[in-house]
């Protein structure tokens, strides 16, 4: 069988040994996943958990066997986020590093995952799958399957889904607010779930409230065509113009996290009202005082 080992750098020659020293509690998401055949990833999710009375450990990499229906061109790494099921707080971890105590992680979420699915090159649209396994043991160079489960990915060359926003320039009072709207139009045959929304950071933003609003769109089935809320921004004091991309995340899948973008909007603000009239008095005020002096 064929090895593919994630960033750790494990050697391809390795013969893999089901530990069986360990009594880690192991749980896995969605096992199929959807994924754009160029440019994209996709991101598998993994927890476990394990007692104070159980023996210390090391997670060192993961890796995908084929079983014969893998390909070449996909690559598998390894992802450090999870969620702390314990503390209620976010934690990275860096493979190779002993994991002791009781703990309750969830390799998973919107930007999580244990595995790391990417394309090295352009993928053939179709049906992958392989055993997926997770490496580890009682030191830091351990390769012992800790947990092992089949994963099958869906690659596609484009999803049949036309994602826009009419909101591309808005100008908007200091101290009021705009709606960001999506357009979404579907013509693929298989549902489409968007799982999440997004947008991206930008110079600036950061003198704005960005709040997420209205109750998104969970499915898209064939001929649906939904103008939806998306996002409602408020420019505080100080606040300029500033331009930044947004959409969904979603896929065929509901664990899927394809970021689709729907367009970049520019946010034009200007003085409140109130501010104008002042502005307007004062400018009043000068065009007396000059006339004053002449």
């Amino acid at each position: 069988m064929k090895y593919t080992f994630g960033k750790k750098g494990l050697p391809l020659a390795l013969a893999l040994v089901t530990a069986s020293a360990y009594s880690q509690s192991w749980t896995n998401g969605e096992t199929t996943h959807s994924m754009l055949s160029t440019g994209a990833d996709a991101r598998v999710d993994v927890g476990f958990s394990t007692s104070a009375s159980e023996s210390n450990f090391y997670i060192n990499g993961v890796g995908a066997v084929d079983t014969g229906n893998w390909s070449s061109d996909l690559g598998v790494g390894f992802l450090g986020d999870y969620y702390d099921n314990n503390a209620g707080t976010f934690g990275n971890y860096t493979a190779g590093t002993l994991i002791t105590g009781t703990q309750d992680w969830n390799f998973g979420g919107l930007f999580r995952g244990m595995f790391n699915v990417f394309s090295i090159n352009p993928v053939a649209p179709g049906m992958y799958s392989a055993e997926f396994v997770v490496l580890g043991g009682s030191t830091s160079t351990s390769t012992d399957v800790l947990y092992s489960f089949t994963e099958t990915l869906e690659v596609v060359s484009q999803f049949d889904l036309n994602i826009s926003t009419p909101d591309t320039s808005l100008t908007i009072p200091v101290g009021d607010s705009a709606l960001i709207r999506h357009q979404l139009d579907y013509s693929g045959t298989s549902p489409f779930m968007a799982n999440s929304r997004y947008y991206e950071g930008a110079p600036g933003l950061e003198n704005y409230t960005v709040d997420f609003t209205g109750s998104y769109v969970n499915q898209l089935n064939n001929g649906d065509s939904i103008l939806t809320d998306h996002l409602r921004v408020t420019p505080l004091a100080g606040a300029g113009q500033t331009t930044f991309g947004h959409g969904l995340v979603g896929g065929y899948y509901s664990d899927d996290q394809n970021f689709l973008l729907a367009g970049r909007t520019t946010l034009n603000p200007v003085p409140e009202p109130a501010s104008m009239a002042v502005l307007g008095l004062g400018v009043l005020a000068l065009a007396r005082r000059k006339r004053r002096q002449s």
